[in-house]
């Protein structure tokens, strides 16, 4: 019991919530080094989700549903065995409530899948390169520099609703033309967007601060992982265009 109540001593005065919500943005070593000593990926969690869920909830019907609809009808132009009645039909699943609530659904689910998957990966990297963590840790890091890209997603809502695309915002993308959209080169420079440069270098400063790794050391891991990953993501965009391809 001793031994407990000392620990606690030694990690300092708990952070309250909201001063943790705002460490991310302003005072990341600050809440590192909370995290260090009390791992927490629970609330960032639930609150990237919420926010997350109430900007879908504004775009889904003004911008993703519309852009699945416009995808569809262009696979569909090049499949003569389709009747314009199951055109319609389609259609209608797209805009209809199913398609909303699996889009919500989709994103509340998918959210906190990311950042597990993100947090194993991070920390079997650290771990090989010797670096002294748990995956909690990994998780809690994951789950709060992730709030940087929620951020992301609340300023770059206005715009994607102005031209009525999901790919509009902060990021390269906006160098190529529309119609380059889905294309590998484009997925690639939409990933090299501010917010995602942002989150990865808080990233960066975490696994620093909870693996004992040097900032260089990490910065270049988690550099080279997330370039390993947009290659990765950019090529998966290729496929749905080489399957419909050799399929027309």
């Amino acid at each position: 019991m001793a031994n407990g109540q000392n620990e606690q001593a030694e990690a300092g005065p708990s952070m309250p919530w909201y001063r943790r919500i705002i460490a991310v943005f302003a005072a990341p070593g600050e809440l590192f080094g909370h995290l260090s000593d009390r791992p927490d990926w629970i609330l960032p969690t639930i609150v990237g989700v919420v926010i997350i869920l109430l900007i879908m909830a504004v775009l889904a019907p003004r911008v993703i549903l519309p852009m699945q609809e416009e995808a569809m009808m262009e696979r569909l132009s090049s499949r003569p065995d389709v009747s314009p009645d199951e055109i319609d039909a389609m259609r209608q699943r797209v805009r209809g409530p199913i398609a909303m609530v699996s889009t919500l659904a989709g994103t509340a689910i998918m959210h906190p899948v990311a950042l597990v998957i993100q947090a194993a990966v991070f920390y079997w990297v650290f771990l090989i390169l010797g670096g002294e963590l748990t995956y909690r840790k990994a998780l809690s890091v994951a789950a709060y520099a992730s709030l940087i890209a929620v951020l992301g997603v609340v300023l770059n809502a206005p715009l994607r609703i102005l031209k009525e695309s999901l790919f509009a915002g902060t990021n390269l993308g906006i160098l190529l033309p529309p119609e380059s959209e889905g294309t590998f080169f484009h997925t690639l420079l939409v990933q090299v967007d501010l917010f995602t440069i942002w989150r990865l270098l808080v990233i960066a400063a975490g696994m620093a601060a909870i693996a004992k790794v040097s900032q260089a050391k990490a910065r270049l891991t988690v550099g080279i992982l997330w370039v390993v990953w947009i290659v990765i993501s950019a090529g998966g965009s290729m496929l749905p265009r080489l399957m419909f391809g050799a399929a027309g």
